[in-house]
């Protein structure tokens, strides 16, 4: 059997797909190591920049392997249209549409994607505002004045969102294709639920961190408490990305995540104003489930794919 023909035996049956997901991984966060040891901690600028400068080696590449896929889905066209197909797949805009069009569909994904992140986070919204903290925590986090709040902000929303979303959801669809619909491999819920957990194991490398500072204990913990928090985040985001046909929501989403932080479940039980704060928690939560299939609906996105998806 030649190489040709191995490759697309491990495409139909996903080990390409899954394969090439754990290499952007390894990539990522390989990536963030690859300078010689330094004495300057993890937040420090010095470090934050030289891992920015990894980050855009590994972004440069990562789409790579769904340009791969798409070119041979289409041998018979030219790059540019394989570039074009690409980008539409990574959820960077249409082929067929215009500047307009293109930030038109971005900002409809954005309002919709951040109208359920809001709602899902409207107790931890409600606590903020009761304390008076709300307009200071997003007026500071908007004041992007050092590079602590662009990597928090910006740069980690972004390349998280592309590496682990955009070029890990489409790249299984593509990959675990059969013949025949009822034996694929990666349906778009599947993909949906596979590949965050690629973000989850992409966050183990700080365990090594935490147990250095409090202890094996409490470094597990931490780190199974952050595993499950960036699956489930992770699950929303490539759901909207599929279901949208852009990125764009699912970076706004991961940005408003990192401002607010895990939701202080206990702090909203102790509060004065306890009442109030929990039901903001259930209010939200009814509102995020009521609207998601709704506000994420194909029909409302020109450029979504979640249809050709399912029809693959």
């Amino acid at each position: 059997m030649g190489m040709r023909a191995i490759i697309d035996a491990l495409k139909a049956n996903g080990t390409y797909g899954v394969a090439q997901c754990l290499f952007i991984t390894i990539a990522f966060v390989g990536g963030l190591y690859i300078w010689p040891p330094s004495p300057h901690p993890r937040d420090s600028p010095h470090t934050i920049k030289r891992r920015f400068l990894s980050l855009a080696m590994t972004l440069a590449m990562c789409w790579v392997p769904t340009y791969v896929c798409i070119r041979d889905e289409h041998s018979r066209g030219s790059r540019a249209a394989n570039l074009a197909g690409t980008f539409h797949v990574l959820g960077l805009g249409r082929p067929d549409a215009d500047a307009i069009d293109a930030v038109v569909d971005a900002v409809l994904s954005v309002a919709c994607v951040m109208y359920l992140t809001a709602a899902l986070f409207l107790g931890p919204l409600t606590h903020l505002a009761l304390d008076g903290k709300l307009v200071s925590t997003f007026a500071d986090a908007f004041r992007i004045d050092t590079v602590l709040k662009l990597r928090n902000y910006v740069v980690a929303p972004v390349s998280e969102e592309f590496a682990f979303r955009a070029c890990m959801a489409p790249l299984l669809i593509l990959c675990g294709r059969w013949s025949a619909p009822a034996a694929r491999i990666f349906t778009p819920m599947r993909a949906t639920w596979t590949c965050p957990v690629f973000f989850g194991l992409a966050h183990l490398h700080h365990f090594g961190e935490a147990c250095a500072r409090f202890g094996v204990l409490v470094a597990v913990v931490s780190v199974v408490a952050q595993f499950t928090y960036t699956v489930v985040f992770g699950w929303f985001a490539a759901f909207t990305l599929l279901r949208t046909g852009s990125i764009a929501g699912a970076m706004a989403s991961h940005a408003f995540c990192n401002v607010v932080g895990f939701p202080d479940v206990e702090g909203a039980v102790a509060h004065e104003r306890k009442a109030v704060v929990l039901a903001a928690y259930a209010c939200g939560i009814a509102l995020f489930t009521a609207g998601l299939w709704r506000v994420t609906d194909p029909d409302l996105h020109h450029a979504s794919l979640w249809e050709e998806w399912s029809a693959l």
